[in-house]
């Protein structure tokens, strides 16, 4: 079994000093048993940006400010840590979440759907879809990493269970209301365990304001909300699970959901 969660929050826009310093208090304050944690979509900047200057002047490289936070709360807590920043690199700026070890390791995802206005501010992703394997008291887990609109296409989901991965970590800011009911889809069909880590509140940029829906949850592979929290609710919320449940893809005695599949039919 293991102990794993989210922290739904509300960032402050363009204060990054500040983000950082609110996750790793509530870290330290949450005095329970803690695994792994998911945090916000670009939590450390905010996400209603109004230029593309902004977005170059906030960016940092894989090992800037964001890295050496979340490494140091990461070892002090002994967990994981997965969260989202915007990444610089040579080529331009990406949306992108880190994935943390206790050891000081971590993992670059760049988000393989950008959603609107992103994609003014944001070079397209080259991140492959493929699970991670992390250990966790002495086991090996797979986890598979997503943000925010990638739940929107569901090959993401089903790729990244295909090839294994137990958990998928999701990051995200949304502020259309779909996502929260469909992760009950996406569980069940690929029989996965989900950790949605929405944000909370509103941000104004070009007179246009987007309010975040919240409602962040851990959902099981047979579609079972194990945690969730409400639209405006701070707060890290977590659940016990055994990620290898989802190794198990029998519907019934019957049916298999990979072995099912009638890929020799699929065609486009």
């Amino acid at each position: 079994m293991i102990r794993a969660g989210y922290f739904q929050f509300d960032p402050v826009f363009g204060d990054k000093k500040h983000n950082l310093a609110r996750v790793a208090e509530a870290v330290e304050k949450f005095h329970d048993e803690l695994d792994i944690l998911v945090l916000p979509e670009l939590f450390t900047t905010g996400y209603h940006f109004s230029s593309k200057q902004q977005v170059e002047e906030w960016a940092e490289f894989p090992e800037g400010e964001t890295y050496q936070t979340l490494k140091k709360t990461a070892s002090e807590r002994n967990c994981y840590l997965f969260g989202g920043f915007i990444e610089k690199s040579e080529k331009g700026c990406y949306n992108s979440s880190m994935l943390v070890f206790p050891n000081g390791e971590y993992r670059i995802y760049r988000k393989a759907h950008l959603f609107f206005e992103e994609t003014l501010y944001f070079i397209k992703s080259d991140s492959l879809l493929e699970p991670i394997e992390i250990t966790i008291r002495g086991k090996k887990i797979r986890v598979g990493l997503m943000i925010c609109f990638d739940w929107f296409f569901p090959e993401t989901a089903r790729t990244l269970a295909l090839k294994g991965a137990q958990i998928l970590l999701h990051t995200a800011n949304l502020v259309l209301p779909y996502c929260p009911a469909a992760t009950i889809t996406r569980a069940l069909e690929n029989k996965v365990f989900i950790i949605l880590c929405n944000r909370i509140g509103k941000e104004t940029a070009k007179g246009k304001e987007l309010s975040f829906i919240g409602l962040s949850r851990i959902v099981s592979p047979k579609g079972e909300i194990l945690s969730e929290s409400g639209k405006d609710n701070e707060e890290i919320k977590t659940a016990f699970f055994d990620p290898f449940d989802a190794d198990n893809k029998s519907i019934n005695i019957y049916n298999n959901l990979f072995e099912d599949r009638r890929t020799d039919l699929y065609r486009i």
